[in-house]
């Protein structure tokens, strides 16, 4: 009985360490934990599952999808920690690689000669990326090194013909030789720190320039072979810095702006600082930043994206006139002034939200954002200004506060997709062409007496004005646009009843009125829901049934003007 207790334990964990197979893959397991040795699947597009029979998947051996040249995509979970050497070498048709966020190392040759790979994203879990780990991956046109990185090894981007520019974040501290050889597109290196060391050939047969901060040490107008300058002029202001320009042969797609210069604190971003850069796709500002100066970003037709830090008080009159590729910008509460035409012509831009500190919408400072779709304005905005909406397409609804006084010019002409507005009462002009070839405007209700509307304010668009019974000035339609009472009401003569099961009740008000009715279920924290999107016809009556309130405790109702 002692051998025998012996002897089992051994027995069983040599079983653990054969190859064990579950449907198109390979593995071992040691501690508890799998190994992936070989797939044996169909390749397409692969999510590597977490798991395989109770175990946790922590690693990608040896060669476990080497030369798989049907494999298109692949998804590594975040159970992975480990990539191993030649994992994914010759996947000659994979196209895209997820790896998941606990990877701290991608072994030696891991994808190289993935000759269809455009892109990978390198979570900032990695810190060690083997040689040649993405070695002739010649359709590779972006890649980033994590700030986890220190050191990058011999021949990691060897000959990825297609990358046209990288970042070397602060952390590396040493580049091996061939690095980057043979990248004949790599003409923009940015470093982000000190200089490296860097072997002499680690550049080799490329037409790079390398760039760096102001501040930096250790470089001179020629490092490892290649030309070297500064990335950023700037003037220093009250203790600060502004940057002034940006190297204009550079053709890099980022630029992570640091939070300081020659020791300065960047504070601001001065006038026509990365104007018509066309290259650029993202840029980072530090927190130190407040102020976004006129035409910083002017013509950054491939920006898409721009984080705007918490500082940010000021954004300047055309900031970002068309950034047409600027698809969402996030606008901090920190911003108290937005500038004429400041994101005009942000053709991509789908959805914003101004801060509450904006008390205006500038001339012309959303005209043209054909994607916009919504709108959050704050409660306390006073104007609108000229052309501020114009030819927004795609807005389809915009909520104006009760603080807003006034709107200007041609402030949503245009907005094809926006069917219905109401007006706060304490508007007090309607600007000319203000919603005119507003197509799709069939209801426009003003809640307060009637302001000052412009000649053309509703020109060629289908909209009828309505009022609010009370209120005053509208006797005279002005500019001869139909203007009737919006006056529904539950009628008294038919109370609300139950019907064969359903709750019904009867509307009564001016014929063909639009109305929506909304529904809730308490009052104590009541969320309404709308019911019903509907008009009350010619007869001037509507009679209204809800067959779902007999399936609820209880049951409210409300009518509003649809918006």
């Amino acid at each position: 009985m002692t051998t025998k207790t012996r002897i089992i334990p051994a027995l069983l964990l040599s079983a653990m360490l054969l190859p064990l197979s579950v449907s198109a893959y390979t593995y071992t397991v040691s501690n508890g934990k799998a190994t992936i040795t070989k797939y044996n699947g169909s390749g397409g597009d692969v999510s590597i599952p977490s798991s395989l029979n109770g175990y946790s998947v922590t690693s990608i051996g040896y060669k476990a999808f080497s030369s798989c040249s049907s494999l298109t995509s692949v998804n590594i979970p975040d159970s992975v920690t480990y990539i191993g050497s030649y994992a994914f070498s010759a996947c000659t048709s994979l196209t895209n690689a997820t790896i998941g966020n606990s990877v701290t190392y991608i072994g030696e040759y891991a994808f190289d000669y993935c000759p269809a790979l455009t892109s990978v994203i390198i979570p900032d879990s990695v810190t060690y990326i083997g040689r040649r780990a993405f070695q002739q991956c010649s359709s590779l046109t972006s890649v980033n090194i994590p700030d986890s990185v220190t050191h990058i090894d011999v021949g990691t981007l060897q000959q990825c013909s297609s990358l046209t520019s990288i970042t070397i974040p602060d952390s590396v501290t040493s580049i091996s030789a061939g690095a980057f050889s043979g990248c004949t597109l790599l003409s923009s290196v940015l470093f982000t720190g000190n200089a490296p060391t860097i072997y002499k050939d680690a550049f080799e047969a490329t037409p790079a320039t390398l760039y760096y901060f102001p501040g930096t040490s250790g470089w001179g107008t020629s490092v490892a072979g290649r030309p070297a300058k500064p990335l950023l002029s700037y003037d220093e202001k009250n203790g600060g810095a502004t940057i002034t320009s940006i190297d204009t042969s550079f053709t890099g797609n980022y630029v992570p702006l640091p939070p300081k210069l020659a020791g300065l604190p960047v504070t601001a971003i001065g006038s026509s600082a990365f104007r018509s850069c066309i290259d650029l796709t993202s840029i980072t500002l530090p927190d130190s930043v407040t102020t976004i100066g006129p035409y910083a970003f002017h013509g950054c037709t491939s920006l898409t994206s721009a984080n705007i830090p918490d500082g940010v008080t000021s954004i300047g009159t055309y900031a970002f006139y068309n950034c047409h590729s600027l698809q969402e910008v996030t606008l901090p509460d920190s911003v108290t002034t937005i500038g004429d035409y400041a994101f005009a012509f942000c053709s991509s831009l789908w959805d914003v939200i101004i801060p509450d500190n904006v008390k205006r919408i500038g001339r012309g400072t959303f005209s043209g954002c054909y994607s916009l779709e919504s709108v959050t304005l704050p409660t306390g905005i006073t104007a609108i200004g000229d052309d501020a909406f114009s030819y927004c397409a795609s807005l389809t609804a915009i909520a104006l506060p009760d603080t807003l006084t006034t709107i200007g010019d041609y402030a949503f002409t245009g907005c094809d997709s926006l069917s219905s507005v109401t007006i706060p009462a304490g508007v007090t002009s309607v600007g000319d062409d203000a919603f005119s070839f507003c197509d799709s405007l069939t209801s426009v209700l003003f809640t307060g007496d009637a302001p000052d509307i412009g000649t053309y304010a509703f020109d060629n668009t289908p909209a009828t004005l309505y009022h609010l019974p009370g209120t005053t000035g509208w006797s005279c339609p002005p500019a001869g646009y139909p203007v009737v009472c919006w006056n529904p009401a539950f009628s008294p003569a038919s109370p609300p009843r139950f019907d064969s099961g359903a709750f019904s009740f009867t509307l009564t008000g001016n014929a063909d009125l639009p109305v929506r009715i909304e529904a809730c279920d308490s009052l104590a924290a009541p969320v309404w829901a709308p019911v019903s999107d509907t008009t009350i016809p010619a007869s001037g009556t509507l009679d209204f049934t809800d067959p779902d309130a007999a399936s609820r405790p209880s049951r409210f109702y409300r009518v509003r003007f649809p918006q």
